[in-house]
């Protein structure tokens, strides 16, 4: 099956020699080289960001604070390149709002708690200790927000 797109006057637009001049001169400047190199700093950064508008989202359903912490230092670069961090360890406090929008009792549970440690492991595990929830995930794990409600419901 094939997929073709129609051009529009965008793509018509375009001119292809031009295009790779433009791209043979920034190789040539270094510029792809540059662009190409992962940044590990700015990818911290975008996922910590992410984690903390999923905390205030988790906060405001359980009208208190909640935070996920990860040890940004024991995740490698391949994991930070090909995982989605926030999505994997997010997913606690994800399962908590939802709790919280059905039932106050979490609400109050959620108070008890604070707040989740994330990392990234070769089994799944959420345990909780002193009040933090200590959760172990990996890539291949189906159901982790299953796995994660079932817990939560059941502390």
């Amino acid at each position: 099956m094939s997929l073709a797109l129609a051009p529009s006057a965008d793509t018509k637009a375009l001119k292809p020699k031009v295009l790779l001049a433009i791209y043979q001169k920034q190789e040539k400047d270094g510029l792809q080289a540059r662009l190409a190199v992962f940044d590990r700093k700015q990818r911290v950064a975008d996922y910590s960001a992410r984690l903390q508008e999923i905390d205030g989202e988790a906060s405001k359903a359980c009208a208190t604070s909640l935070s996920t912490q990860v040890d940004w230092s024991a995740i490698s670069d391949e994991q930070l390149i090909g995982l989605n961090v926030p999505s994997f360890c997010g997913e606690v406090v994800n399962q908590m709002a939802y709790l919280c929008g059905k039932d106050d009792r979490y609400k109050a549970e959620a108070k008890t708690l604070k707040g989740v440690d994330c990392r990234f492991s070769e089994s799944m595990k959420l345990r909780e200790q002193d009040g933090q929830l200590q959760f172990t995930t990996l890539k291949d794990e189906p159901n982790q927000g299953d796995f994660i409600n079932a817990i939560l419901r059941n502390r």
